[in-house]
């Protein structure tokens, strides 16, 4: 933002607390319409390919941690395809010993 700011010649925001300046609200009107439509052009350019995360945790942390987690990203990534799998760790004696990560059948 320094840079940004140094660059353009203009204090952007107030810092405490945090407040567009004249000239920041100048800015952000003239760049939201270009943010507001990225989602859009991403999916364009990505030829409609959905995204794909995968997550291997525990079964505590699947059941419930990850939900309310999910939930949140489904907001910002209506087209976000999720796939959990369970982490199951053999030989506890050794460390970290071998992990073994299993994914639901379809």
């Amino acid at each position: 933002m320094a840079q940004l700011e140094e660059f353009l010649g203009a204090t952007l925001f107030h810092r405490r607390p945090f407040a567009l300046t004249a000239e920041g609200e100048k800015l952000y009107c003239y760049i939201e319409p270009f943010f507001s439509n990225l989602g859009k052009l991403a999916a364009e350019l990505q030829g409609g390919q959905t995204r794909h995360i995968r997550i291997g945790a525990s079964t505590l942390i699947l059941r419930d941690y990850l939900p309310e987690l999910l939930r949140g990203m489904r907001k910002g990534f209506p087209g976000l395809k999720v796939s959990c799998g369970t982490v199951i760790r053999r030989n506890w004696s050794s460390g970290w010993g071998r992990m073994t990560l299993t994914w639901p059948s379809r």
